[in-house]
């Protein structure tokens, strides 16, 4: 997941998920998964990523994890996000631009 979502930050124009707006960037405040069903180390996987639950300092990521050769599922997950100014080294309200880019991703 982790992997997963720093590619989507990139693929959203960001440099990464600890430069979301000038000092500002993200840490996971929480990570959870369920298992479906199985996979194996080098397996090559789909992960689908929804953002939900938003509130002022951030929100939560679900992830659907398949298997891309049989098509089946082998986990769901997610992590609470919340932003952080590594500046300051505190929680920070979520940039405009980040809430604005992700309400706008289909």
């Amino acid at each position: 997941m982790q992997e997963a979502r720093a590619l989507f930050y990139q693929s959203l124009g960001f440099e990464s998920e600890v430069k979301i707006e000038g000092s500002i960037g993200q840490v996971v405040a929480d990570a959870a998964i369920v298992y479906k069903g199985e996979s194996f180390f080098g397996d090559t996987l789909i992960i689908e990523i929804a953002v939900h639950e938003f509130h002022n300092y951030g929100f939560d990521m679900l992830y659907r994890i398949s298997n891309k050769a049989t098509g089946k599922e082998v986990a769901r997950g997610k992590t609470g996000i919340v932003c952080f100014d590594y500046s300051k080294r505190k929680m920070a309200t979520m940039p405009v631009v980040l809430r604005e880019t992700l309400t706008s991703v289909p």
